[in-house]
């Protein structure tokens, strides 16, 4: 198989997949490089600088956005916990993430139960309640993974029901065509995650909750990108939601209010995609497992 590394790939040819782990070509949906080869910062990759203090640029909640929960998975039933994505609790018994996270996280780290912690910082110790994931049946994996202007529709959606209800205030879904009609005067936007600080951290350093700031960038059909403001997703922050802001540390105390979209790829440097909630195609989704804003019922 053709080896890759950093230096030959600019971000727009090989976005970070979010959620995952990578291991050389095989799995460079997560990285694009082969960890053999020790972490590479972006100016010797050759790809744009990321922001200072690599969420990256984003900082811990604490107990704020306490219903935005990390998606964890192991191997067999006696297996340790590990992290992977970001999810948001949309009902006691719903978490919605990326269909990403739970399709190549089975396929690729060979993961083959999956749960959701709340806990702000997770370790052994943390509490797991079990899941049971529904990813889009539409959902498309594609690689070369599609460039932060492709307009192409992957359907990368899952919801994860719950063994067990969560008592949580839950988040909610925008109407129909929300981002349509605040697009021209979006100010801030926040995003949350579980996700590596820093572009050159290793993967157990996934299990923090952050949160950052960022800007609405272009908005297409299926997805909406953001530009770092200054915080910008990367590994781990999979499945995490877009958020109206500022990220003030006012905000988050009862938990996410409204899920804009959840994050899908990004370069963790210059731009992140979120897959939009607010469309008729993840509407239809979403609709089998909730009771929907503006109509549509599960």
């Amino acid at each position: 198989m053709r080896h890759c590394t950093r230096p030959t790939l600019t971000p727009r040819r090989c976005p970070r997949w979010l959620g995952l782990v990578g291991t050389g070509c095989l799995l460079a949906l997560a990285a694009c490089s082969d960890p053999s080869a020790g972490p590479e910062t972006a100016a010797m990759a050759g790809a744009p600088a990321a922001p200072p203090n690599l969420l990256i640029a984003a900082e811990p909640t604490g107990e704020r956005y306490s219903n935005v929960a990390l998606v964890v998975g192991r191997v067999a039933e006696d297996a340790p916990w590990g992290a992977a994505c970001t999810g948001t609790l949309l009902a006691p018994l719903v978490v919605l993430t990326a269909g990403h996270c739970m399709a190549l996280s089975a396929l690729f780290e060979g993961r083959t139960e999956f749960g959701v912690t709340f806990d702000p910082v997770f370790t052994p110790a943390s509490r797991v309640v079990r899941v049971t994931a529904r990813v889009h049946p539409g959902y498309t994996f594609r690689f070369p993974f599609p460039a932060a202007d492709d307009p192409v529709d992957l359907s990368d959606l899952a919801v994860l029901l719950l063994d067990e209800p969560v008592d949580r205030v839950p988040a909610k879904l925008p109407p129909p065509g929300f981002l349509d009609h605040i697009a021209g005067r979006a100010g801030p936007l926040i995003e949350v995650g579980y996700g590596i600080a820093r572009a050159d951290a290793s993967l157990a350093e996934r299990g923090t909750r952050r949160v950052g700031e960022v800007r609405l960038g272009q908005l297409l059909a299926p997805v909406v990108v953001t530009t770092p403001s200054p915080a910008v997703a990367c590994t781990g922050d999979s499945g995490g939601p877009l958020l109206l802001g500022p990220a003030d540390a006012h905000r988050g105390h009862r938990g996410a209010t409204m899920v804009l979209g959840v994050a899908s790829a990004t370069d963790c440097a210059t731009y992140t995609t979120f897959y939009r909630v607010d469309t008729p195609q993840a509407r239809a989704f979403l609709g089998a497992y909730l009771d929907l804003p503006g109509g549509g019922t599960k």
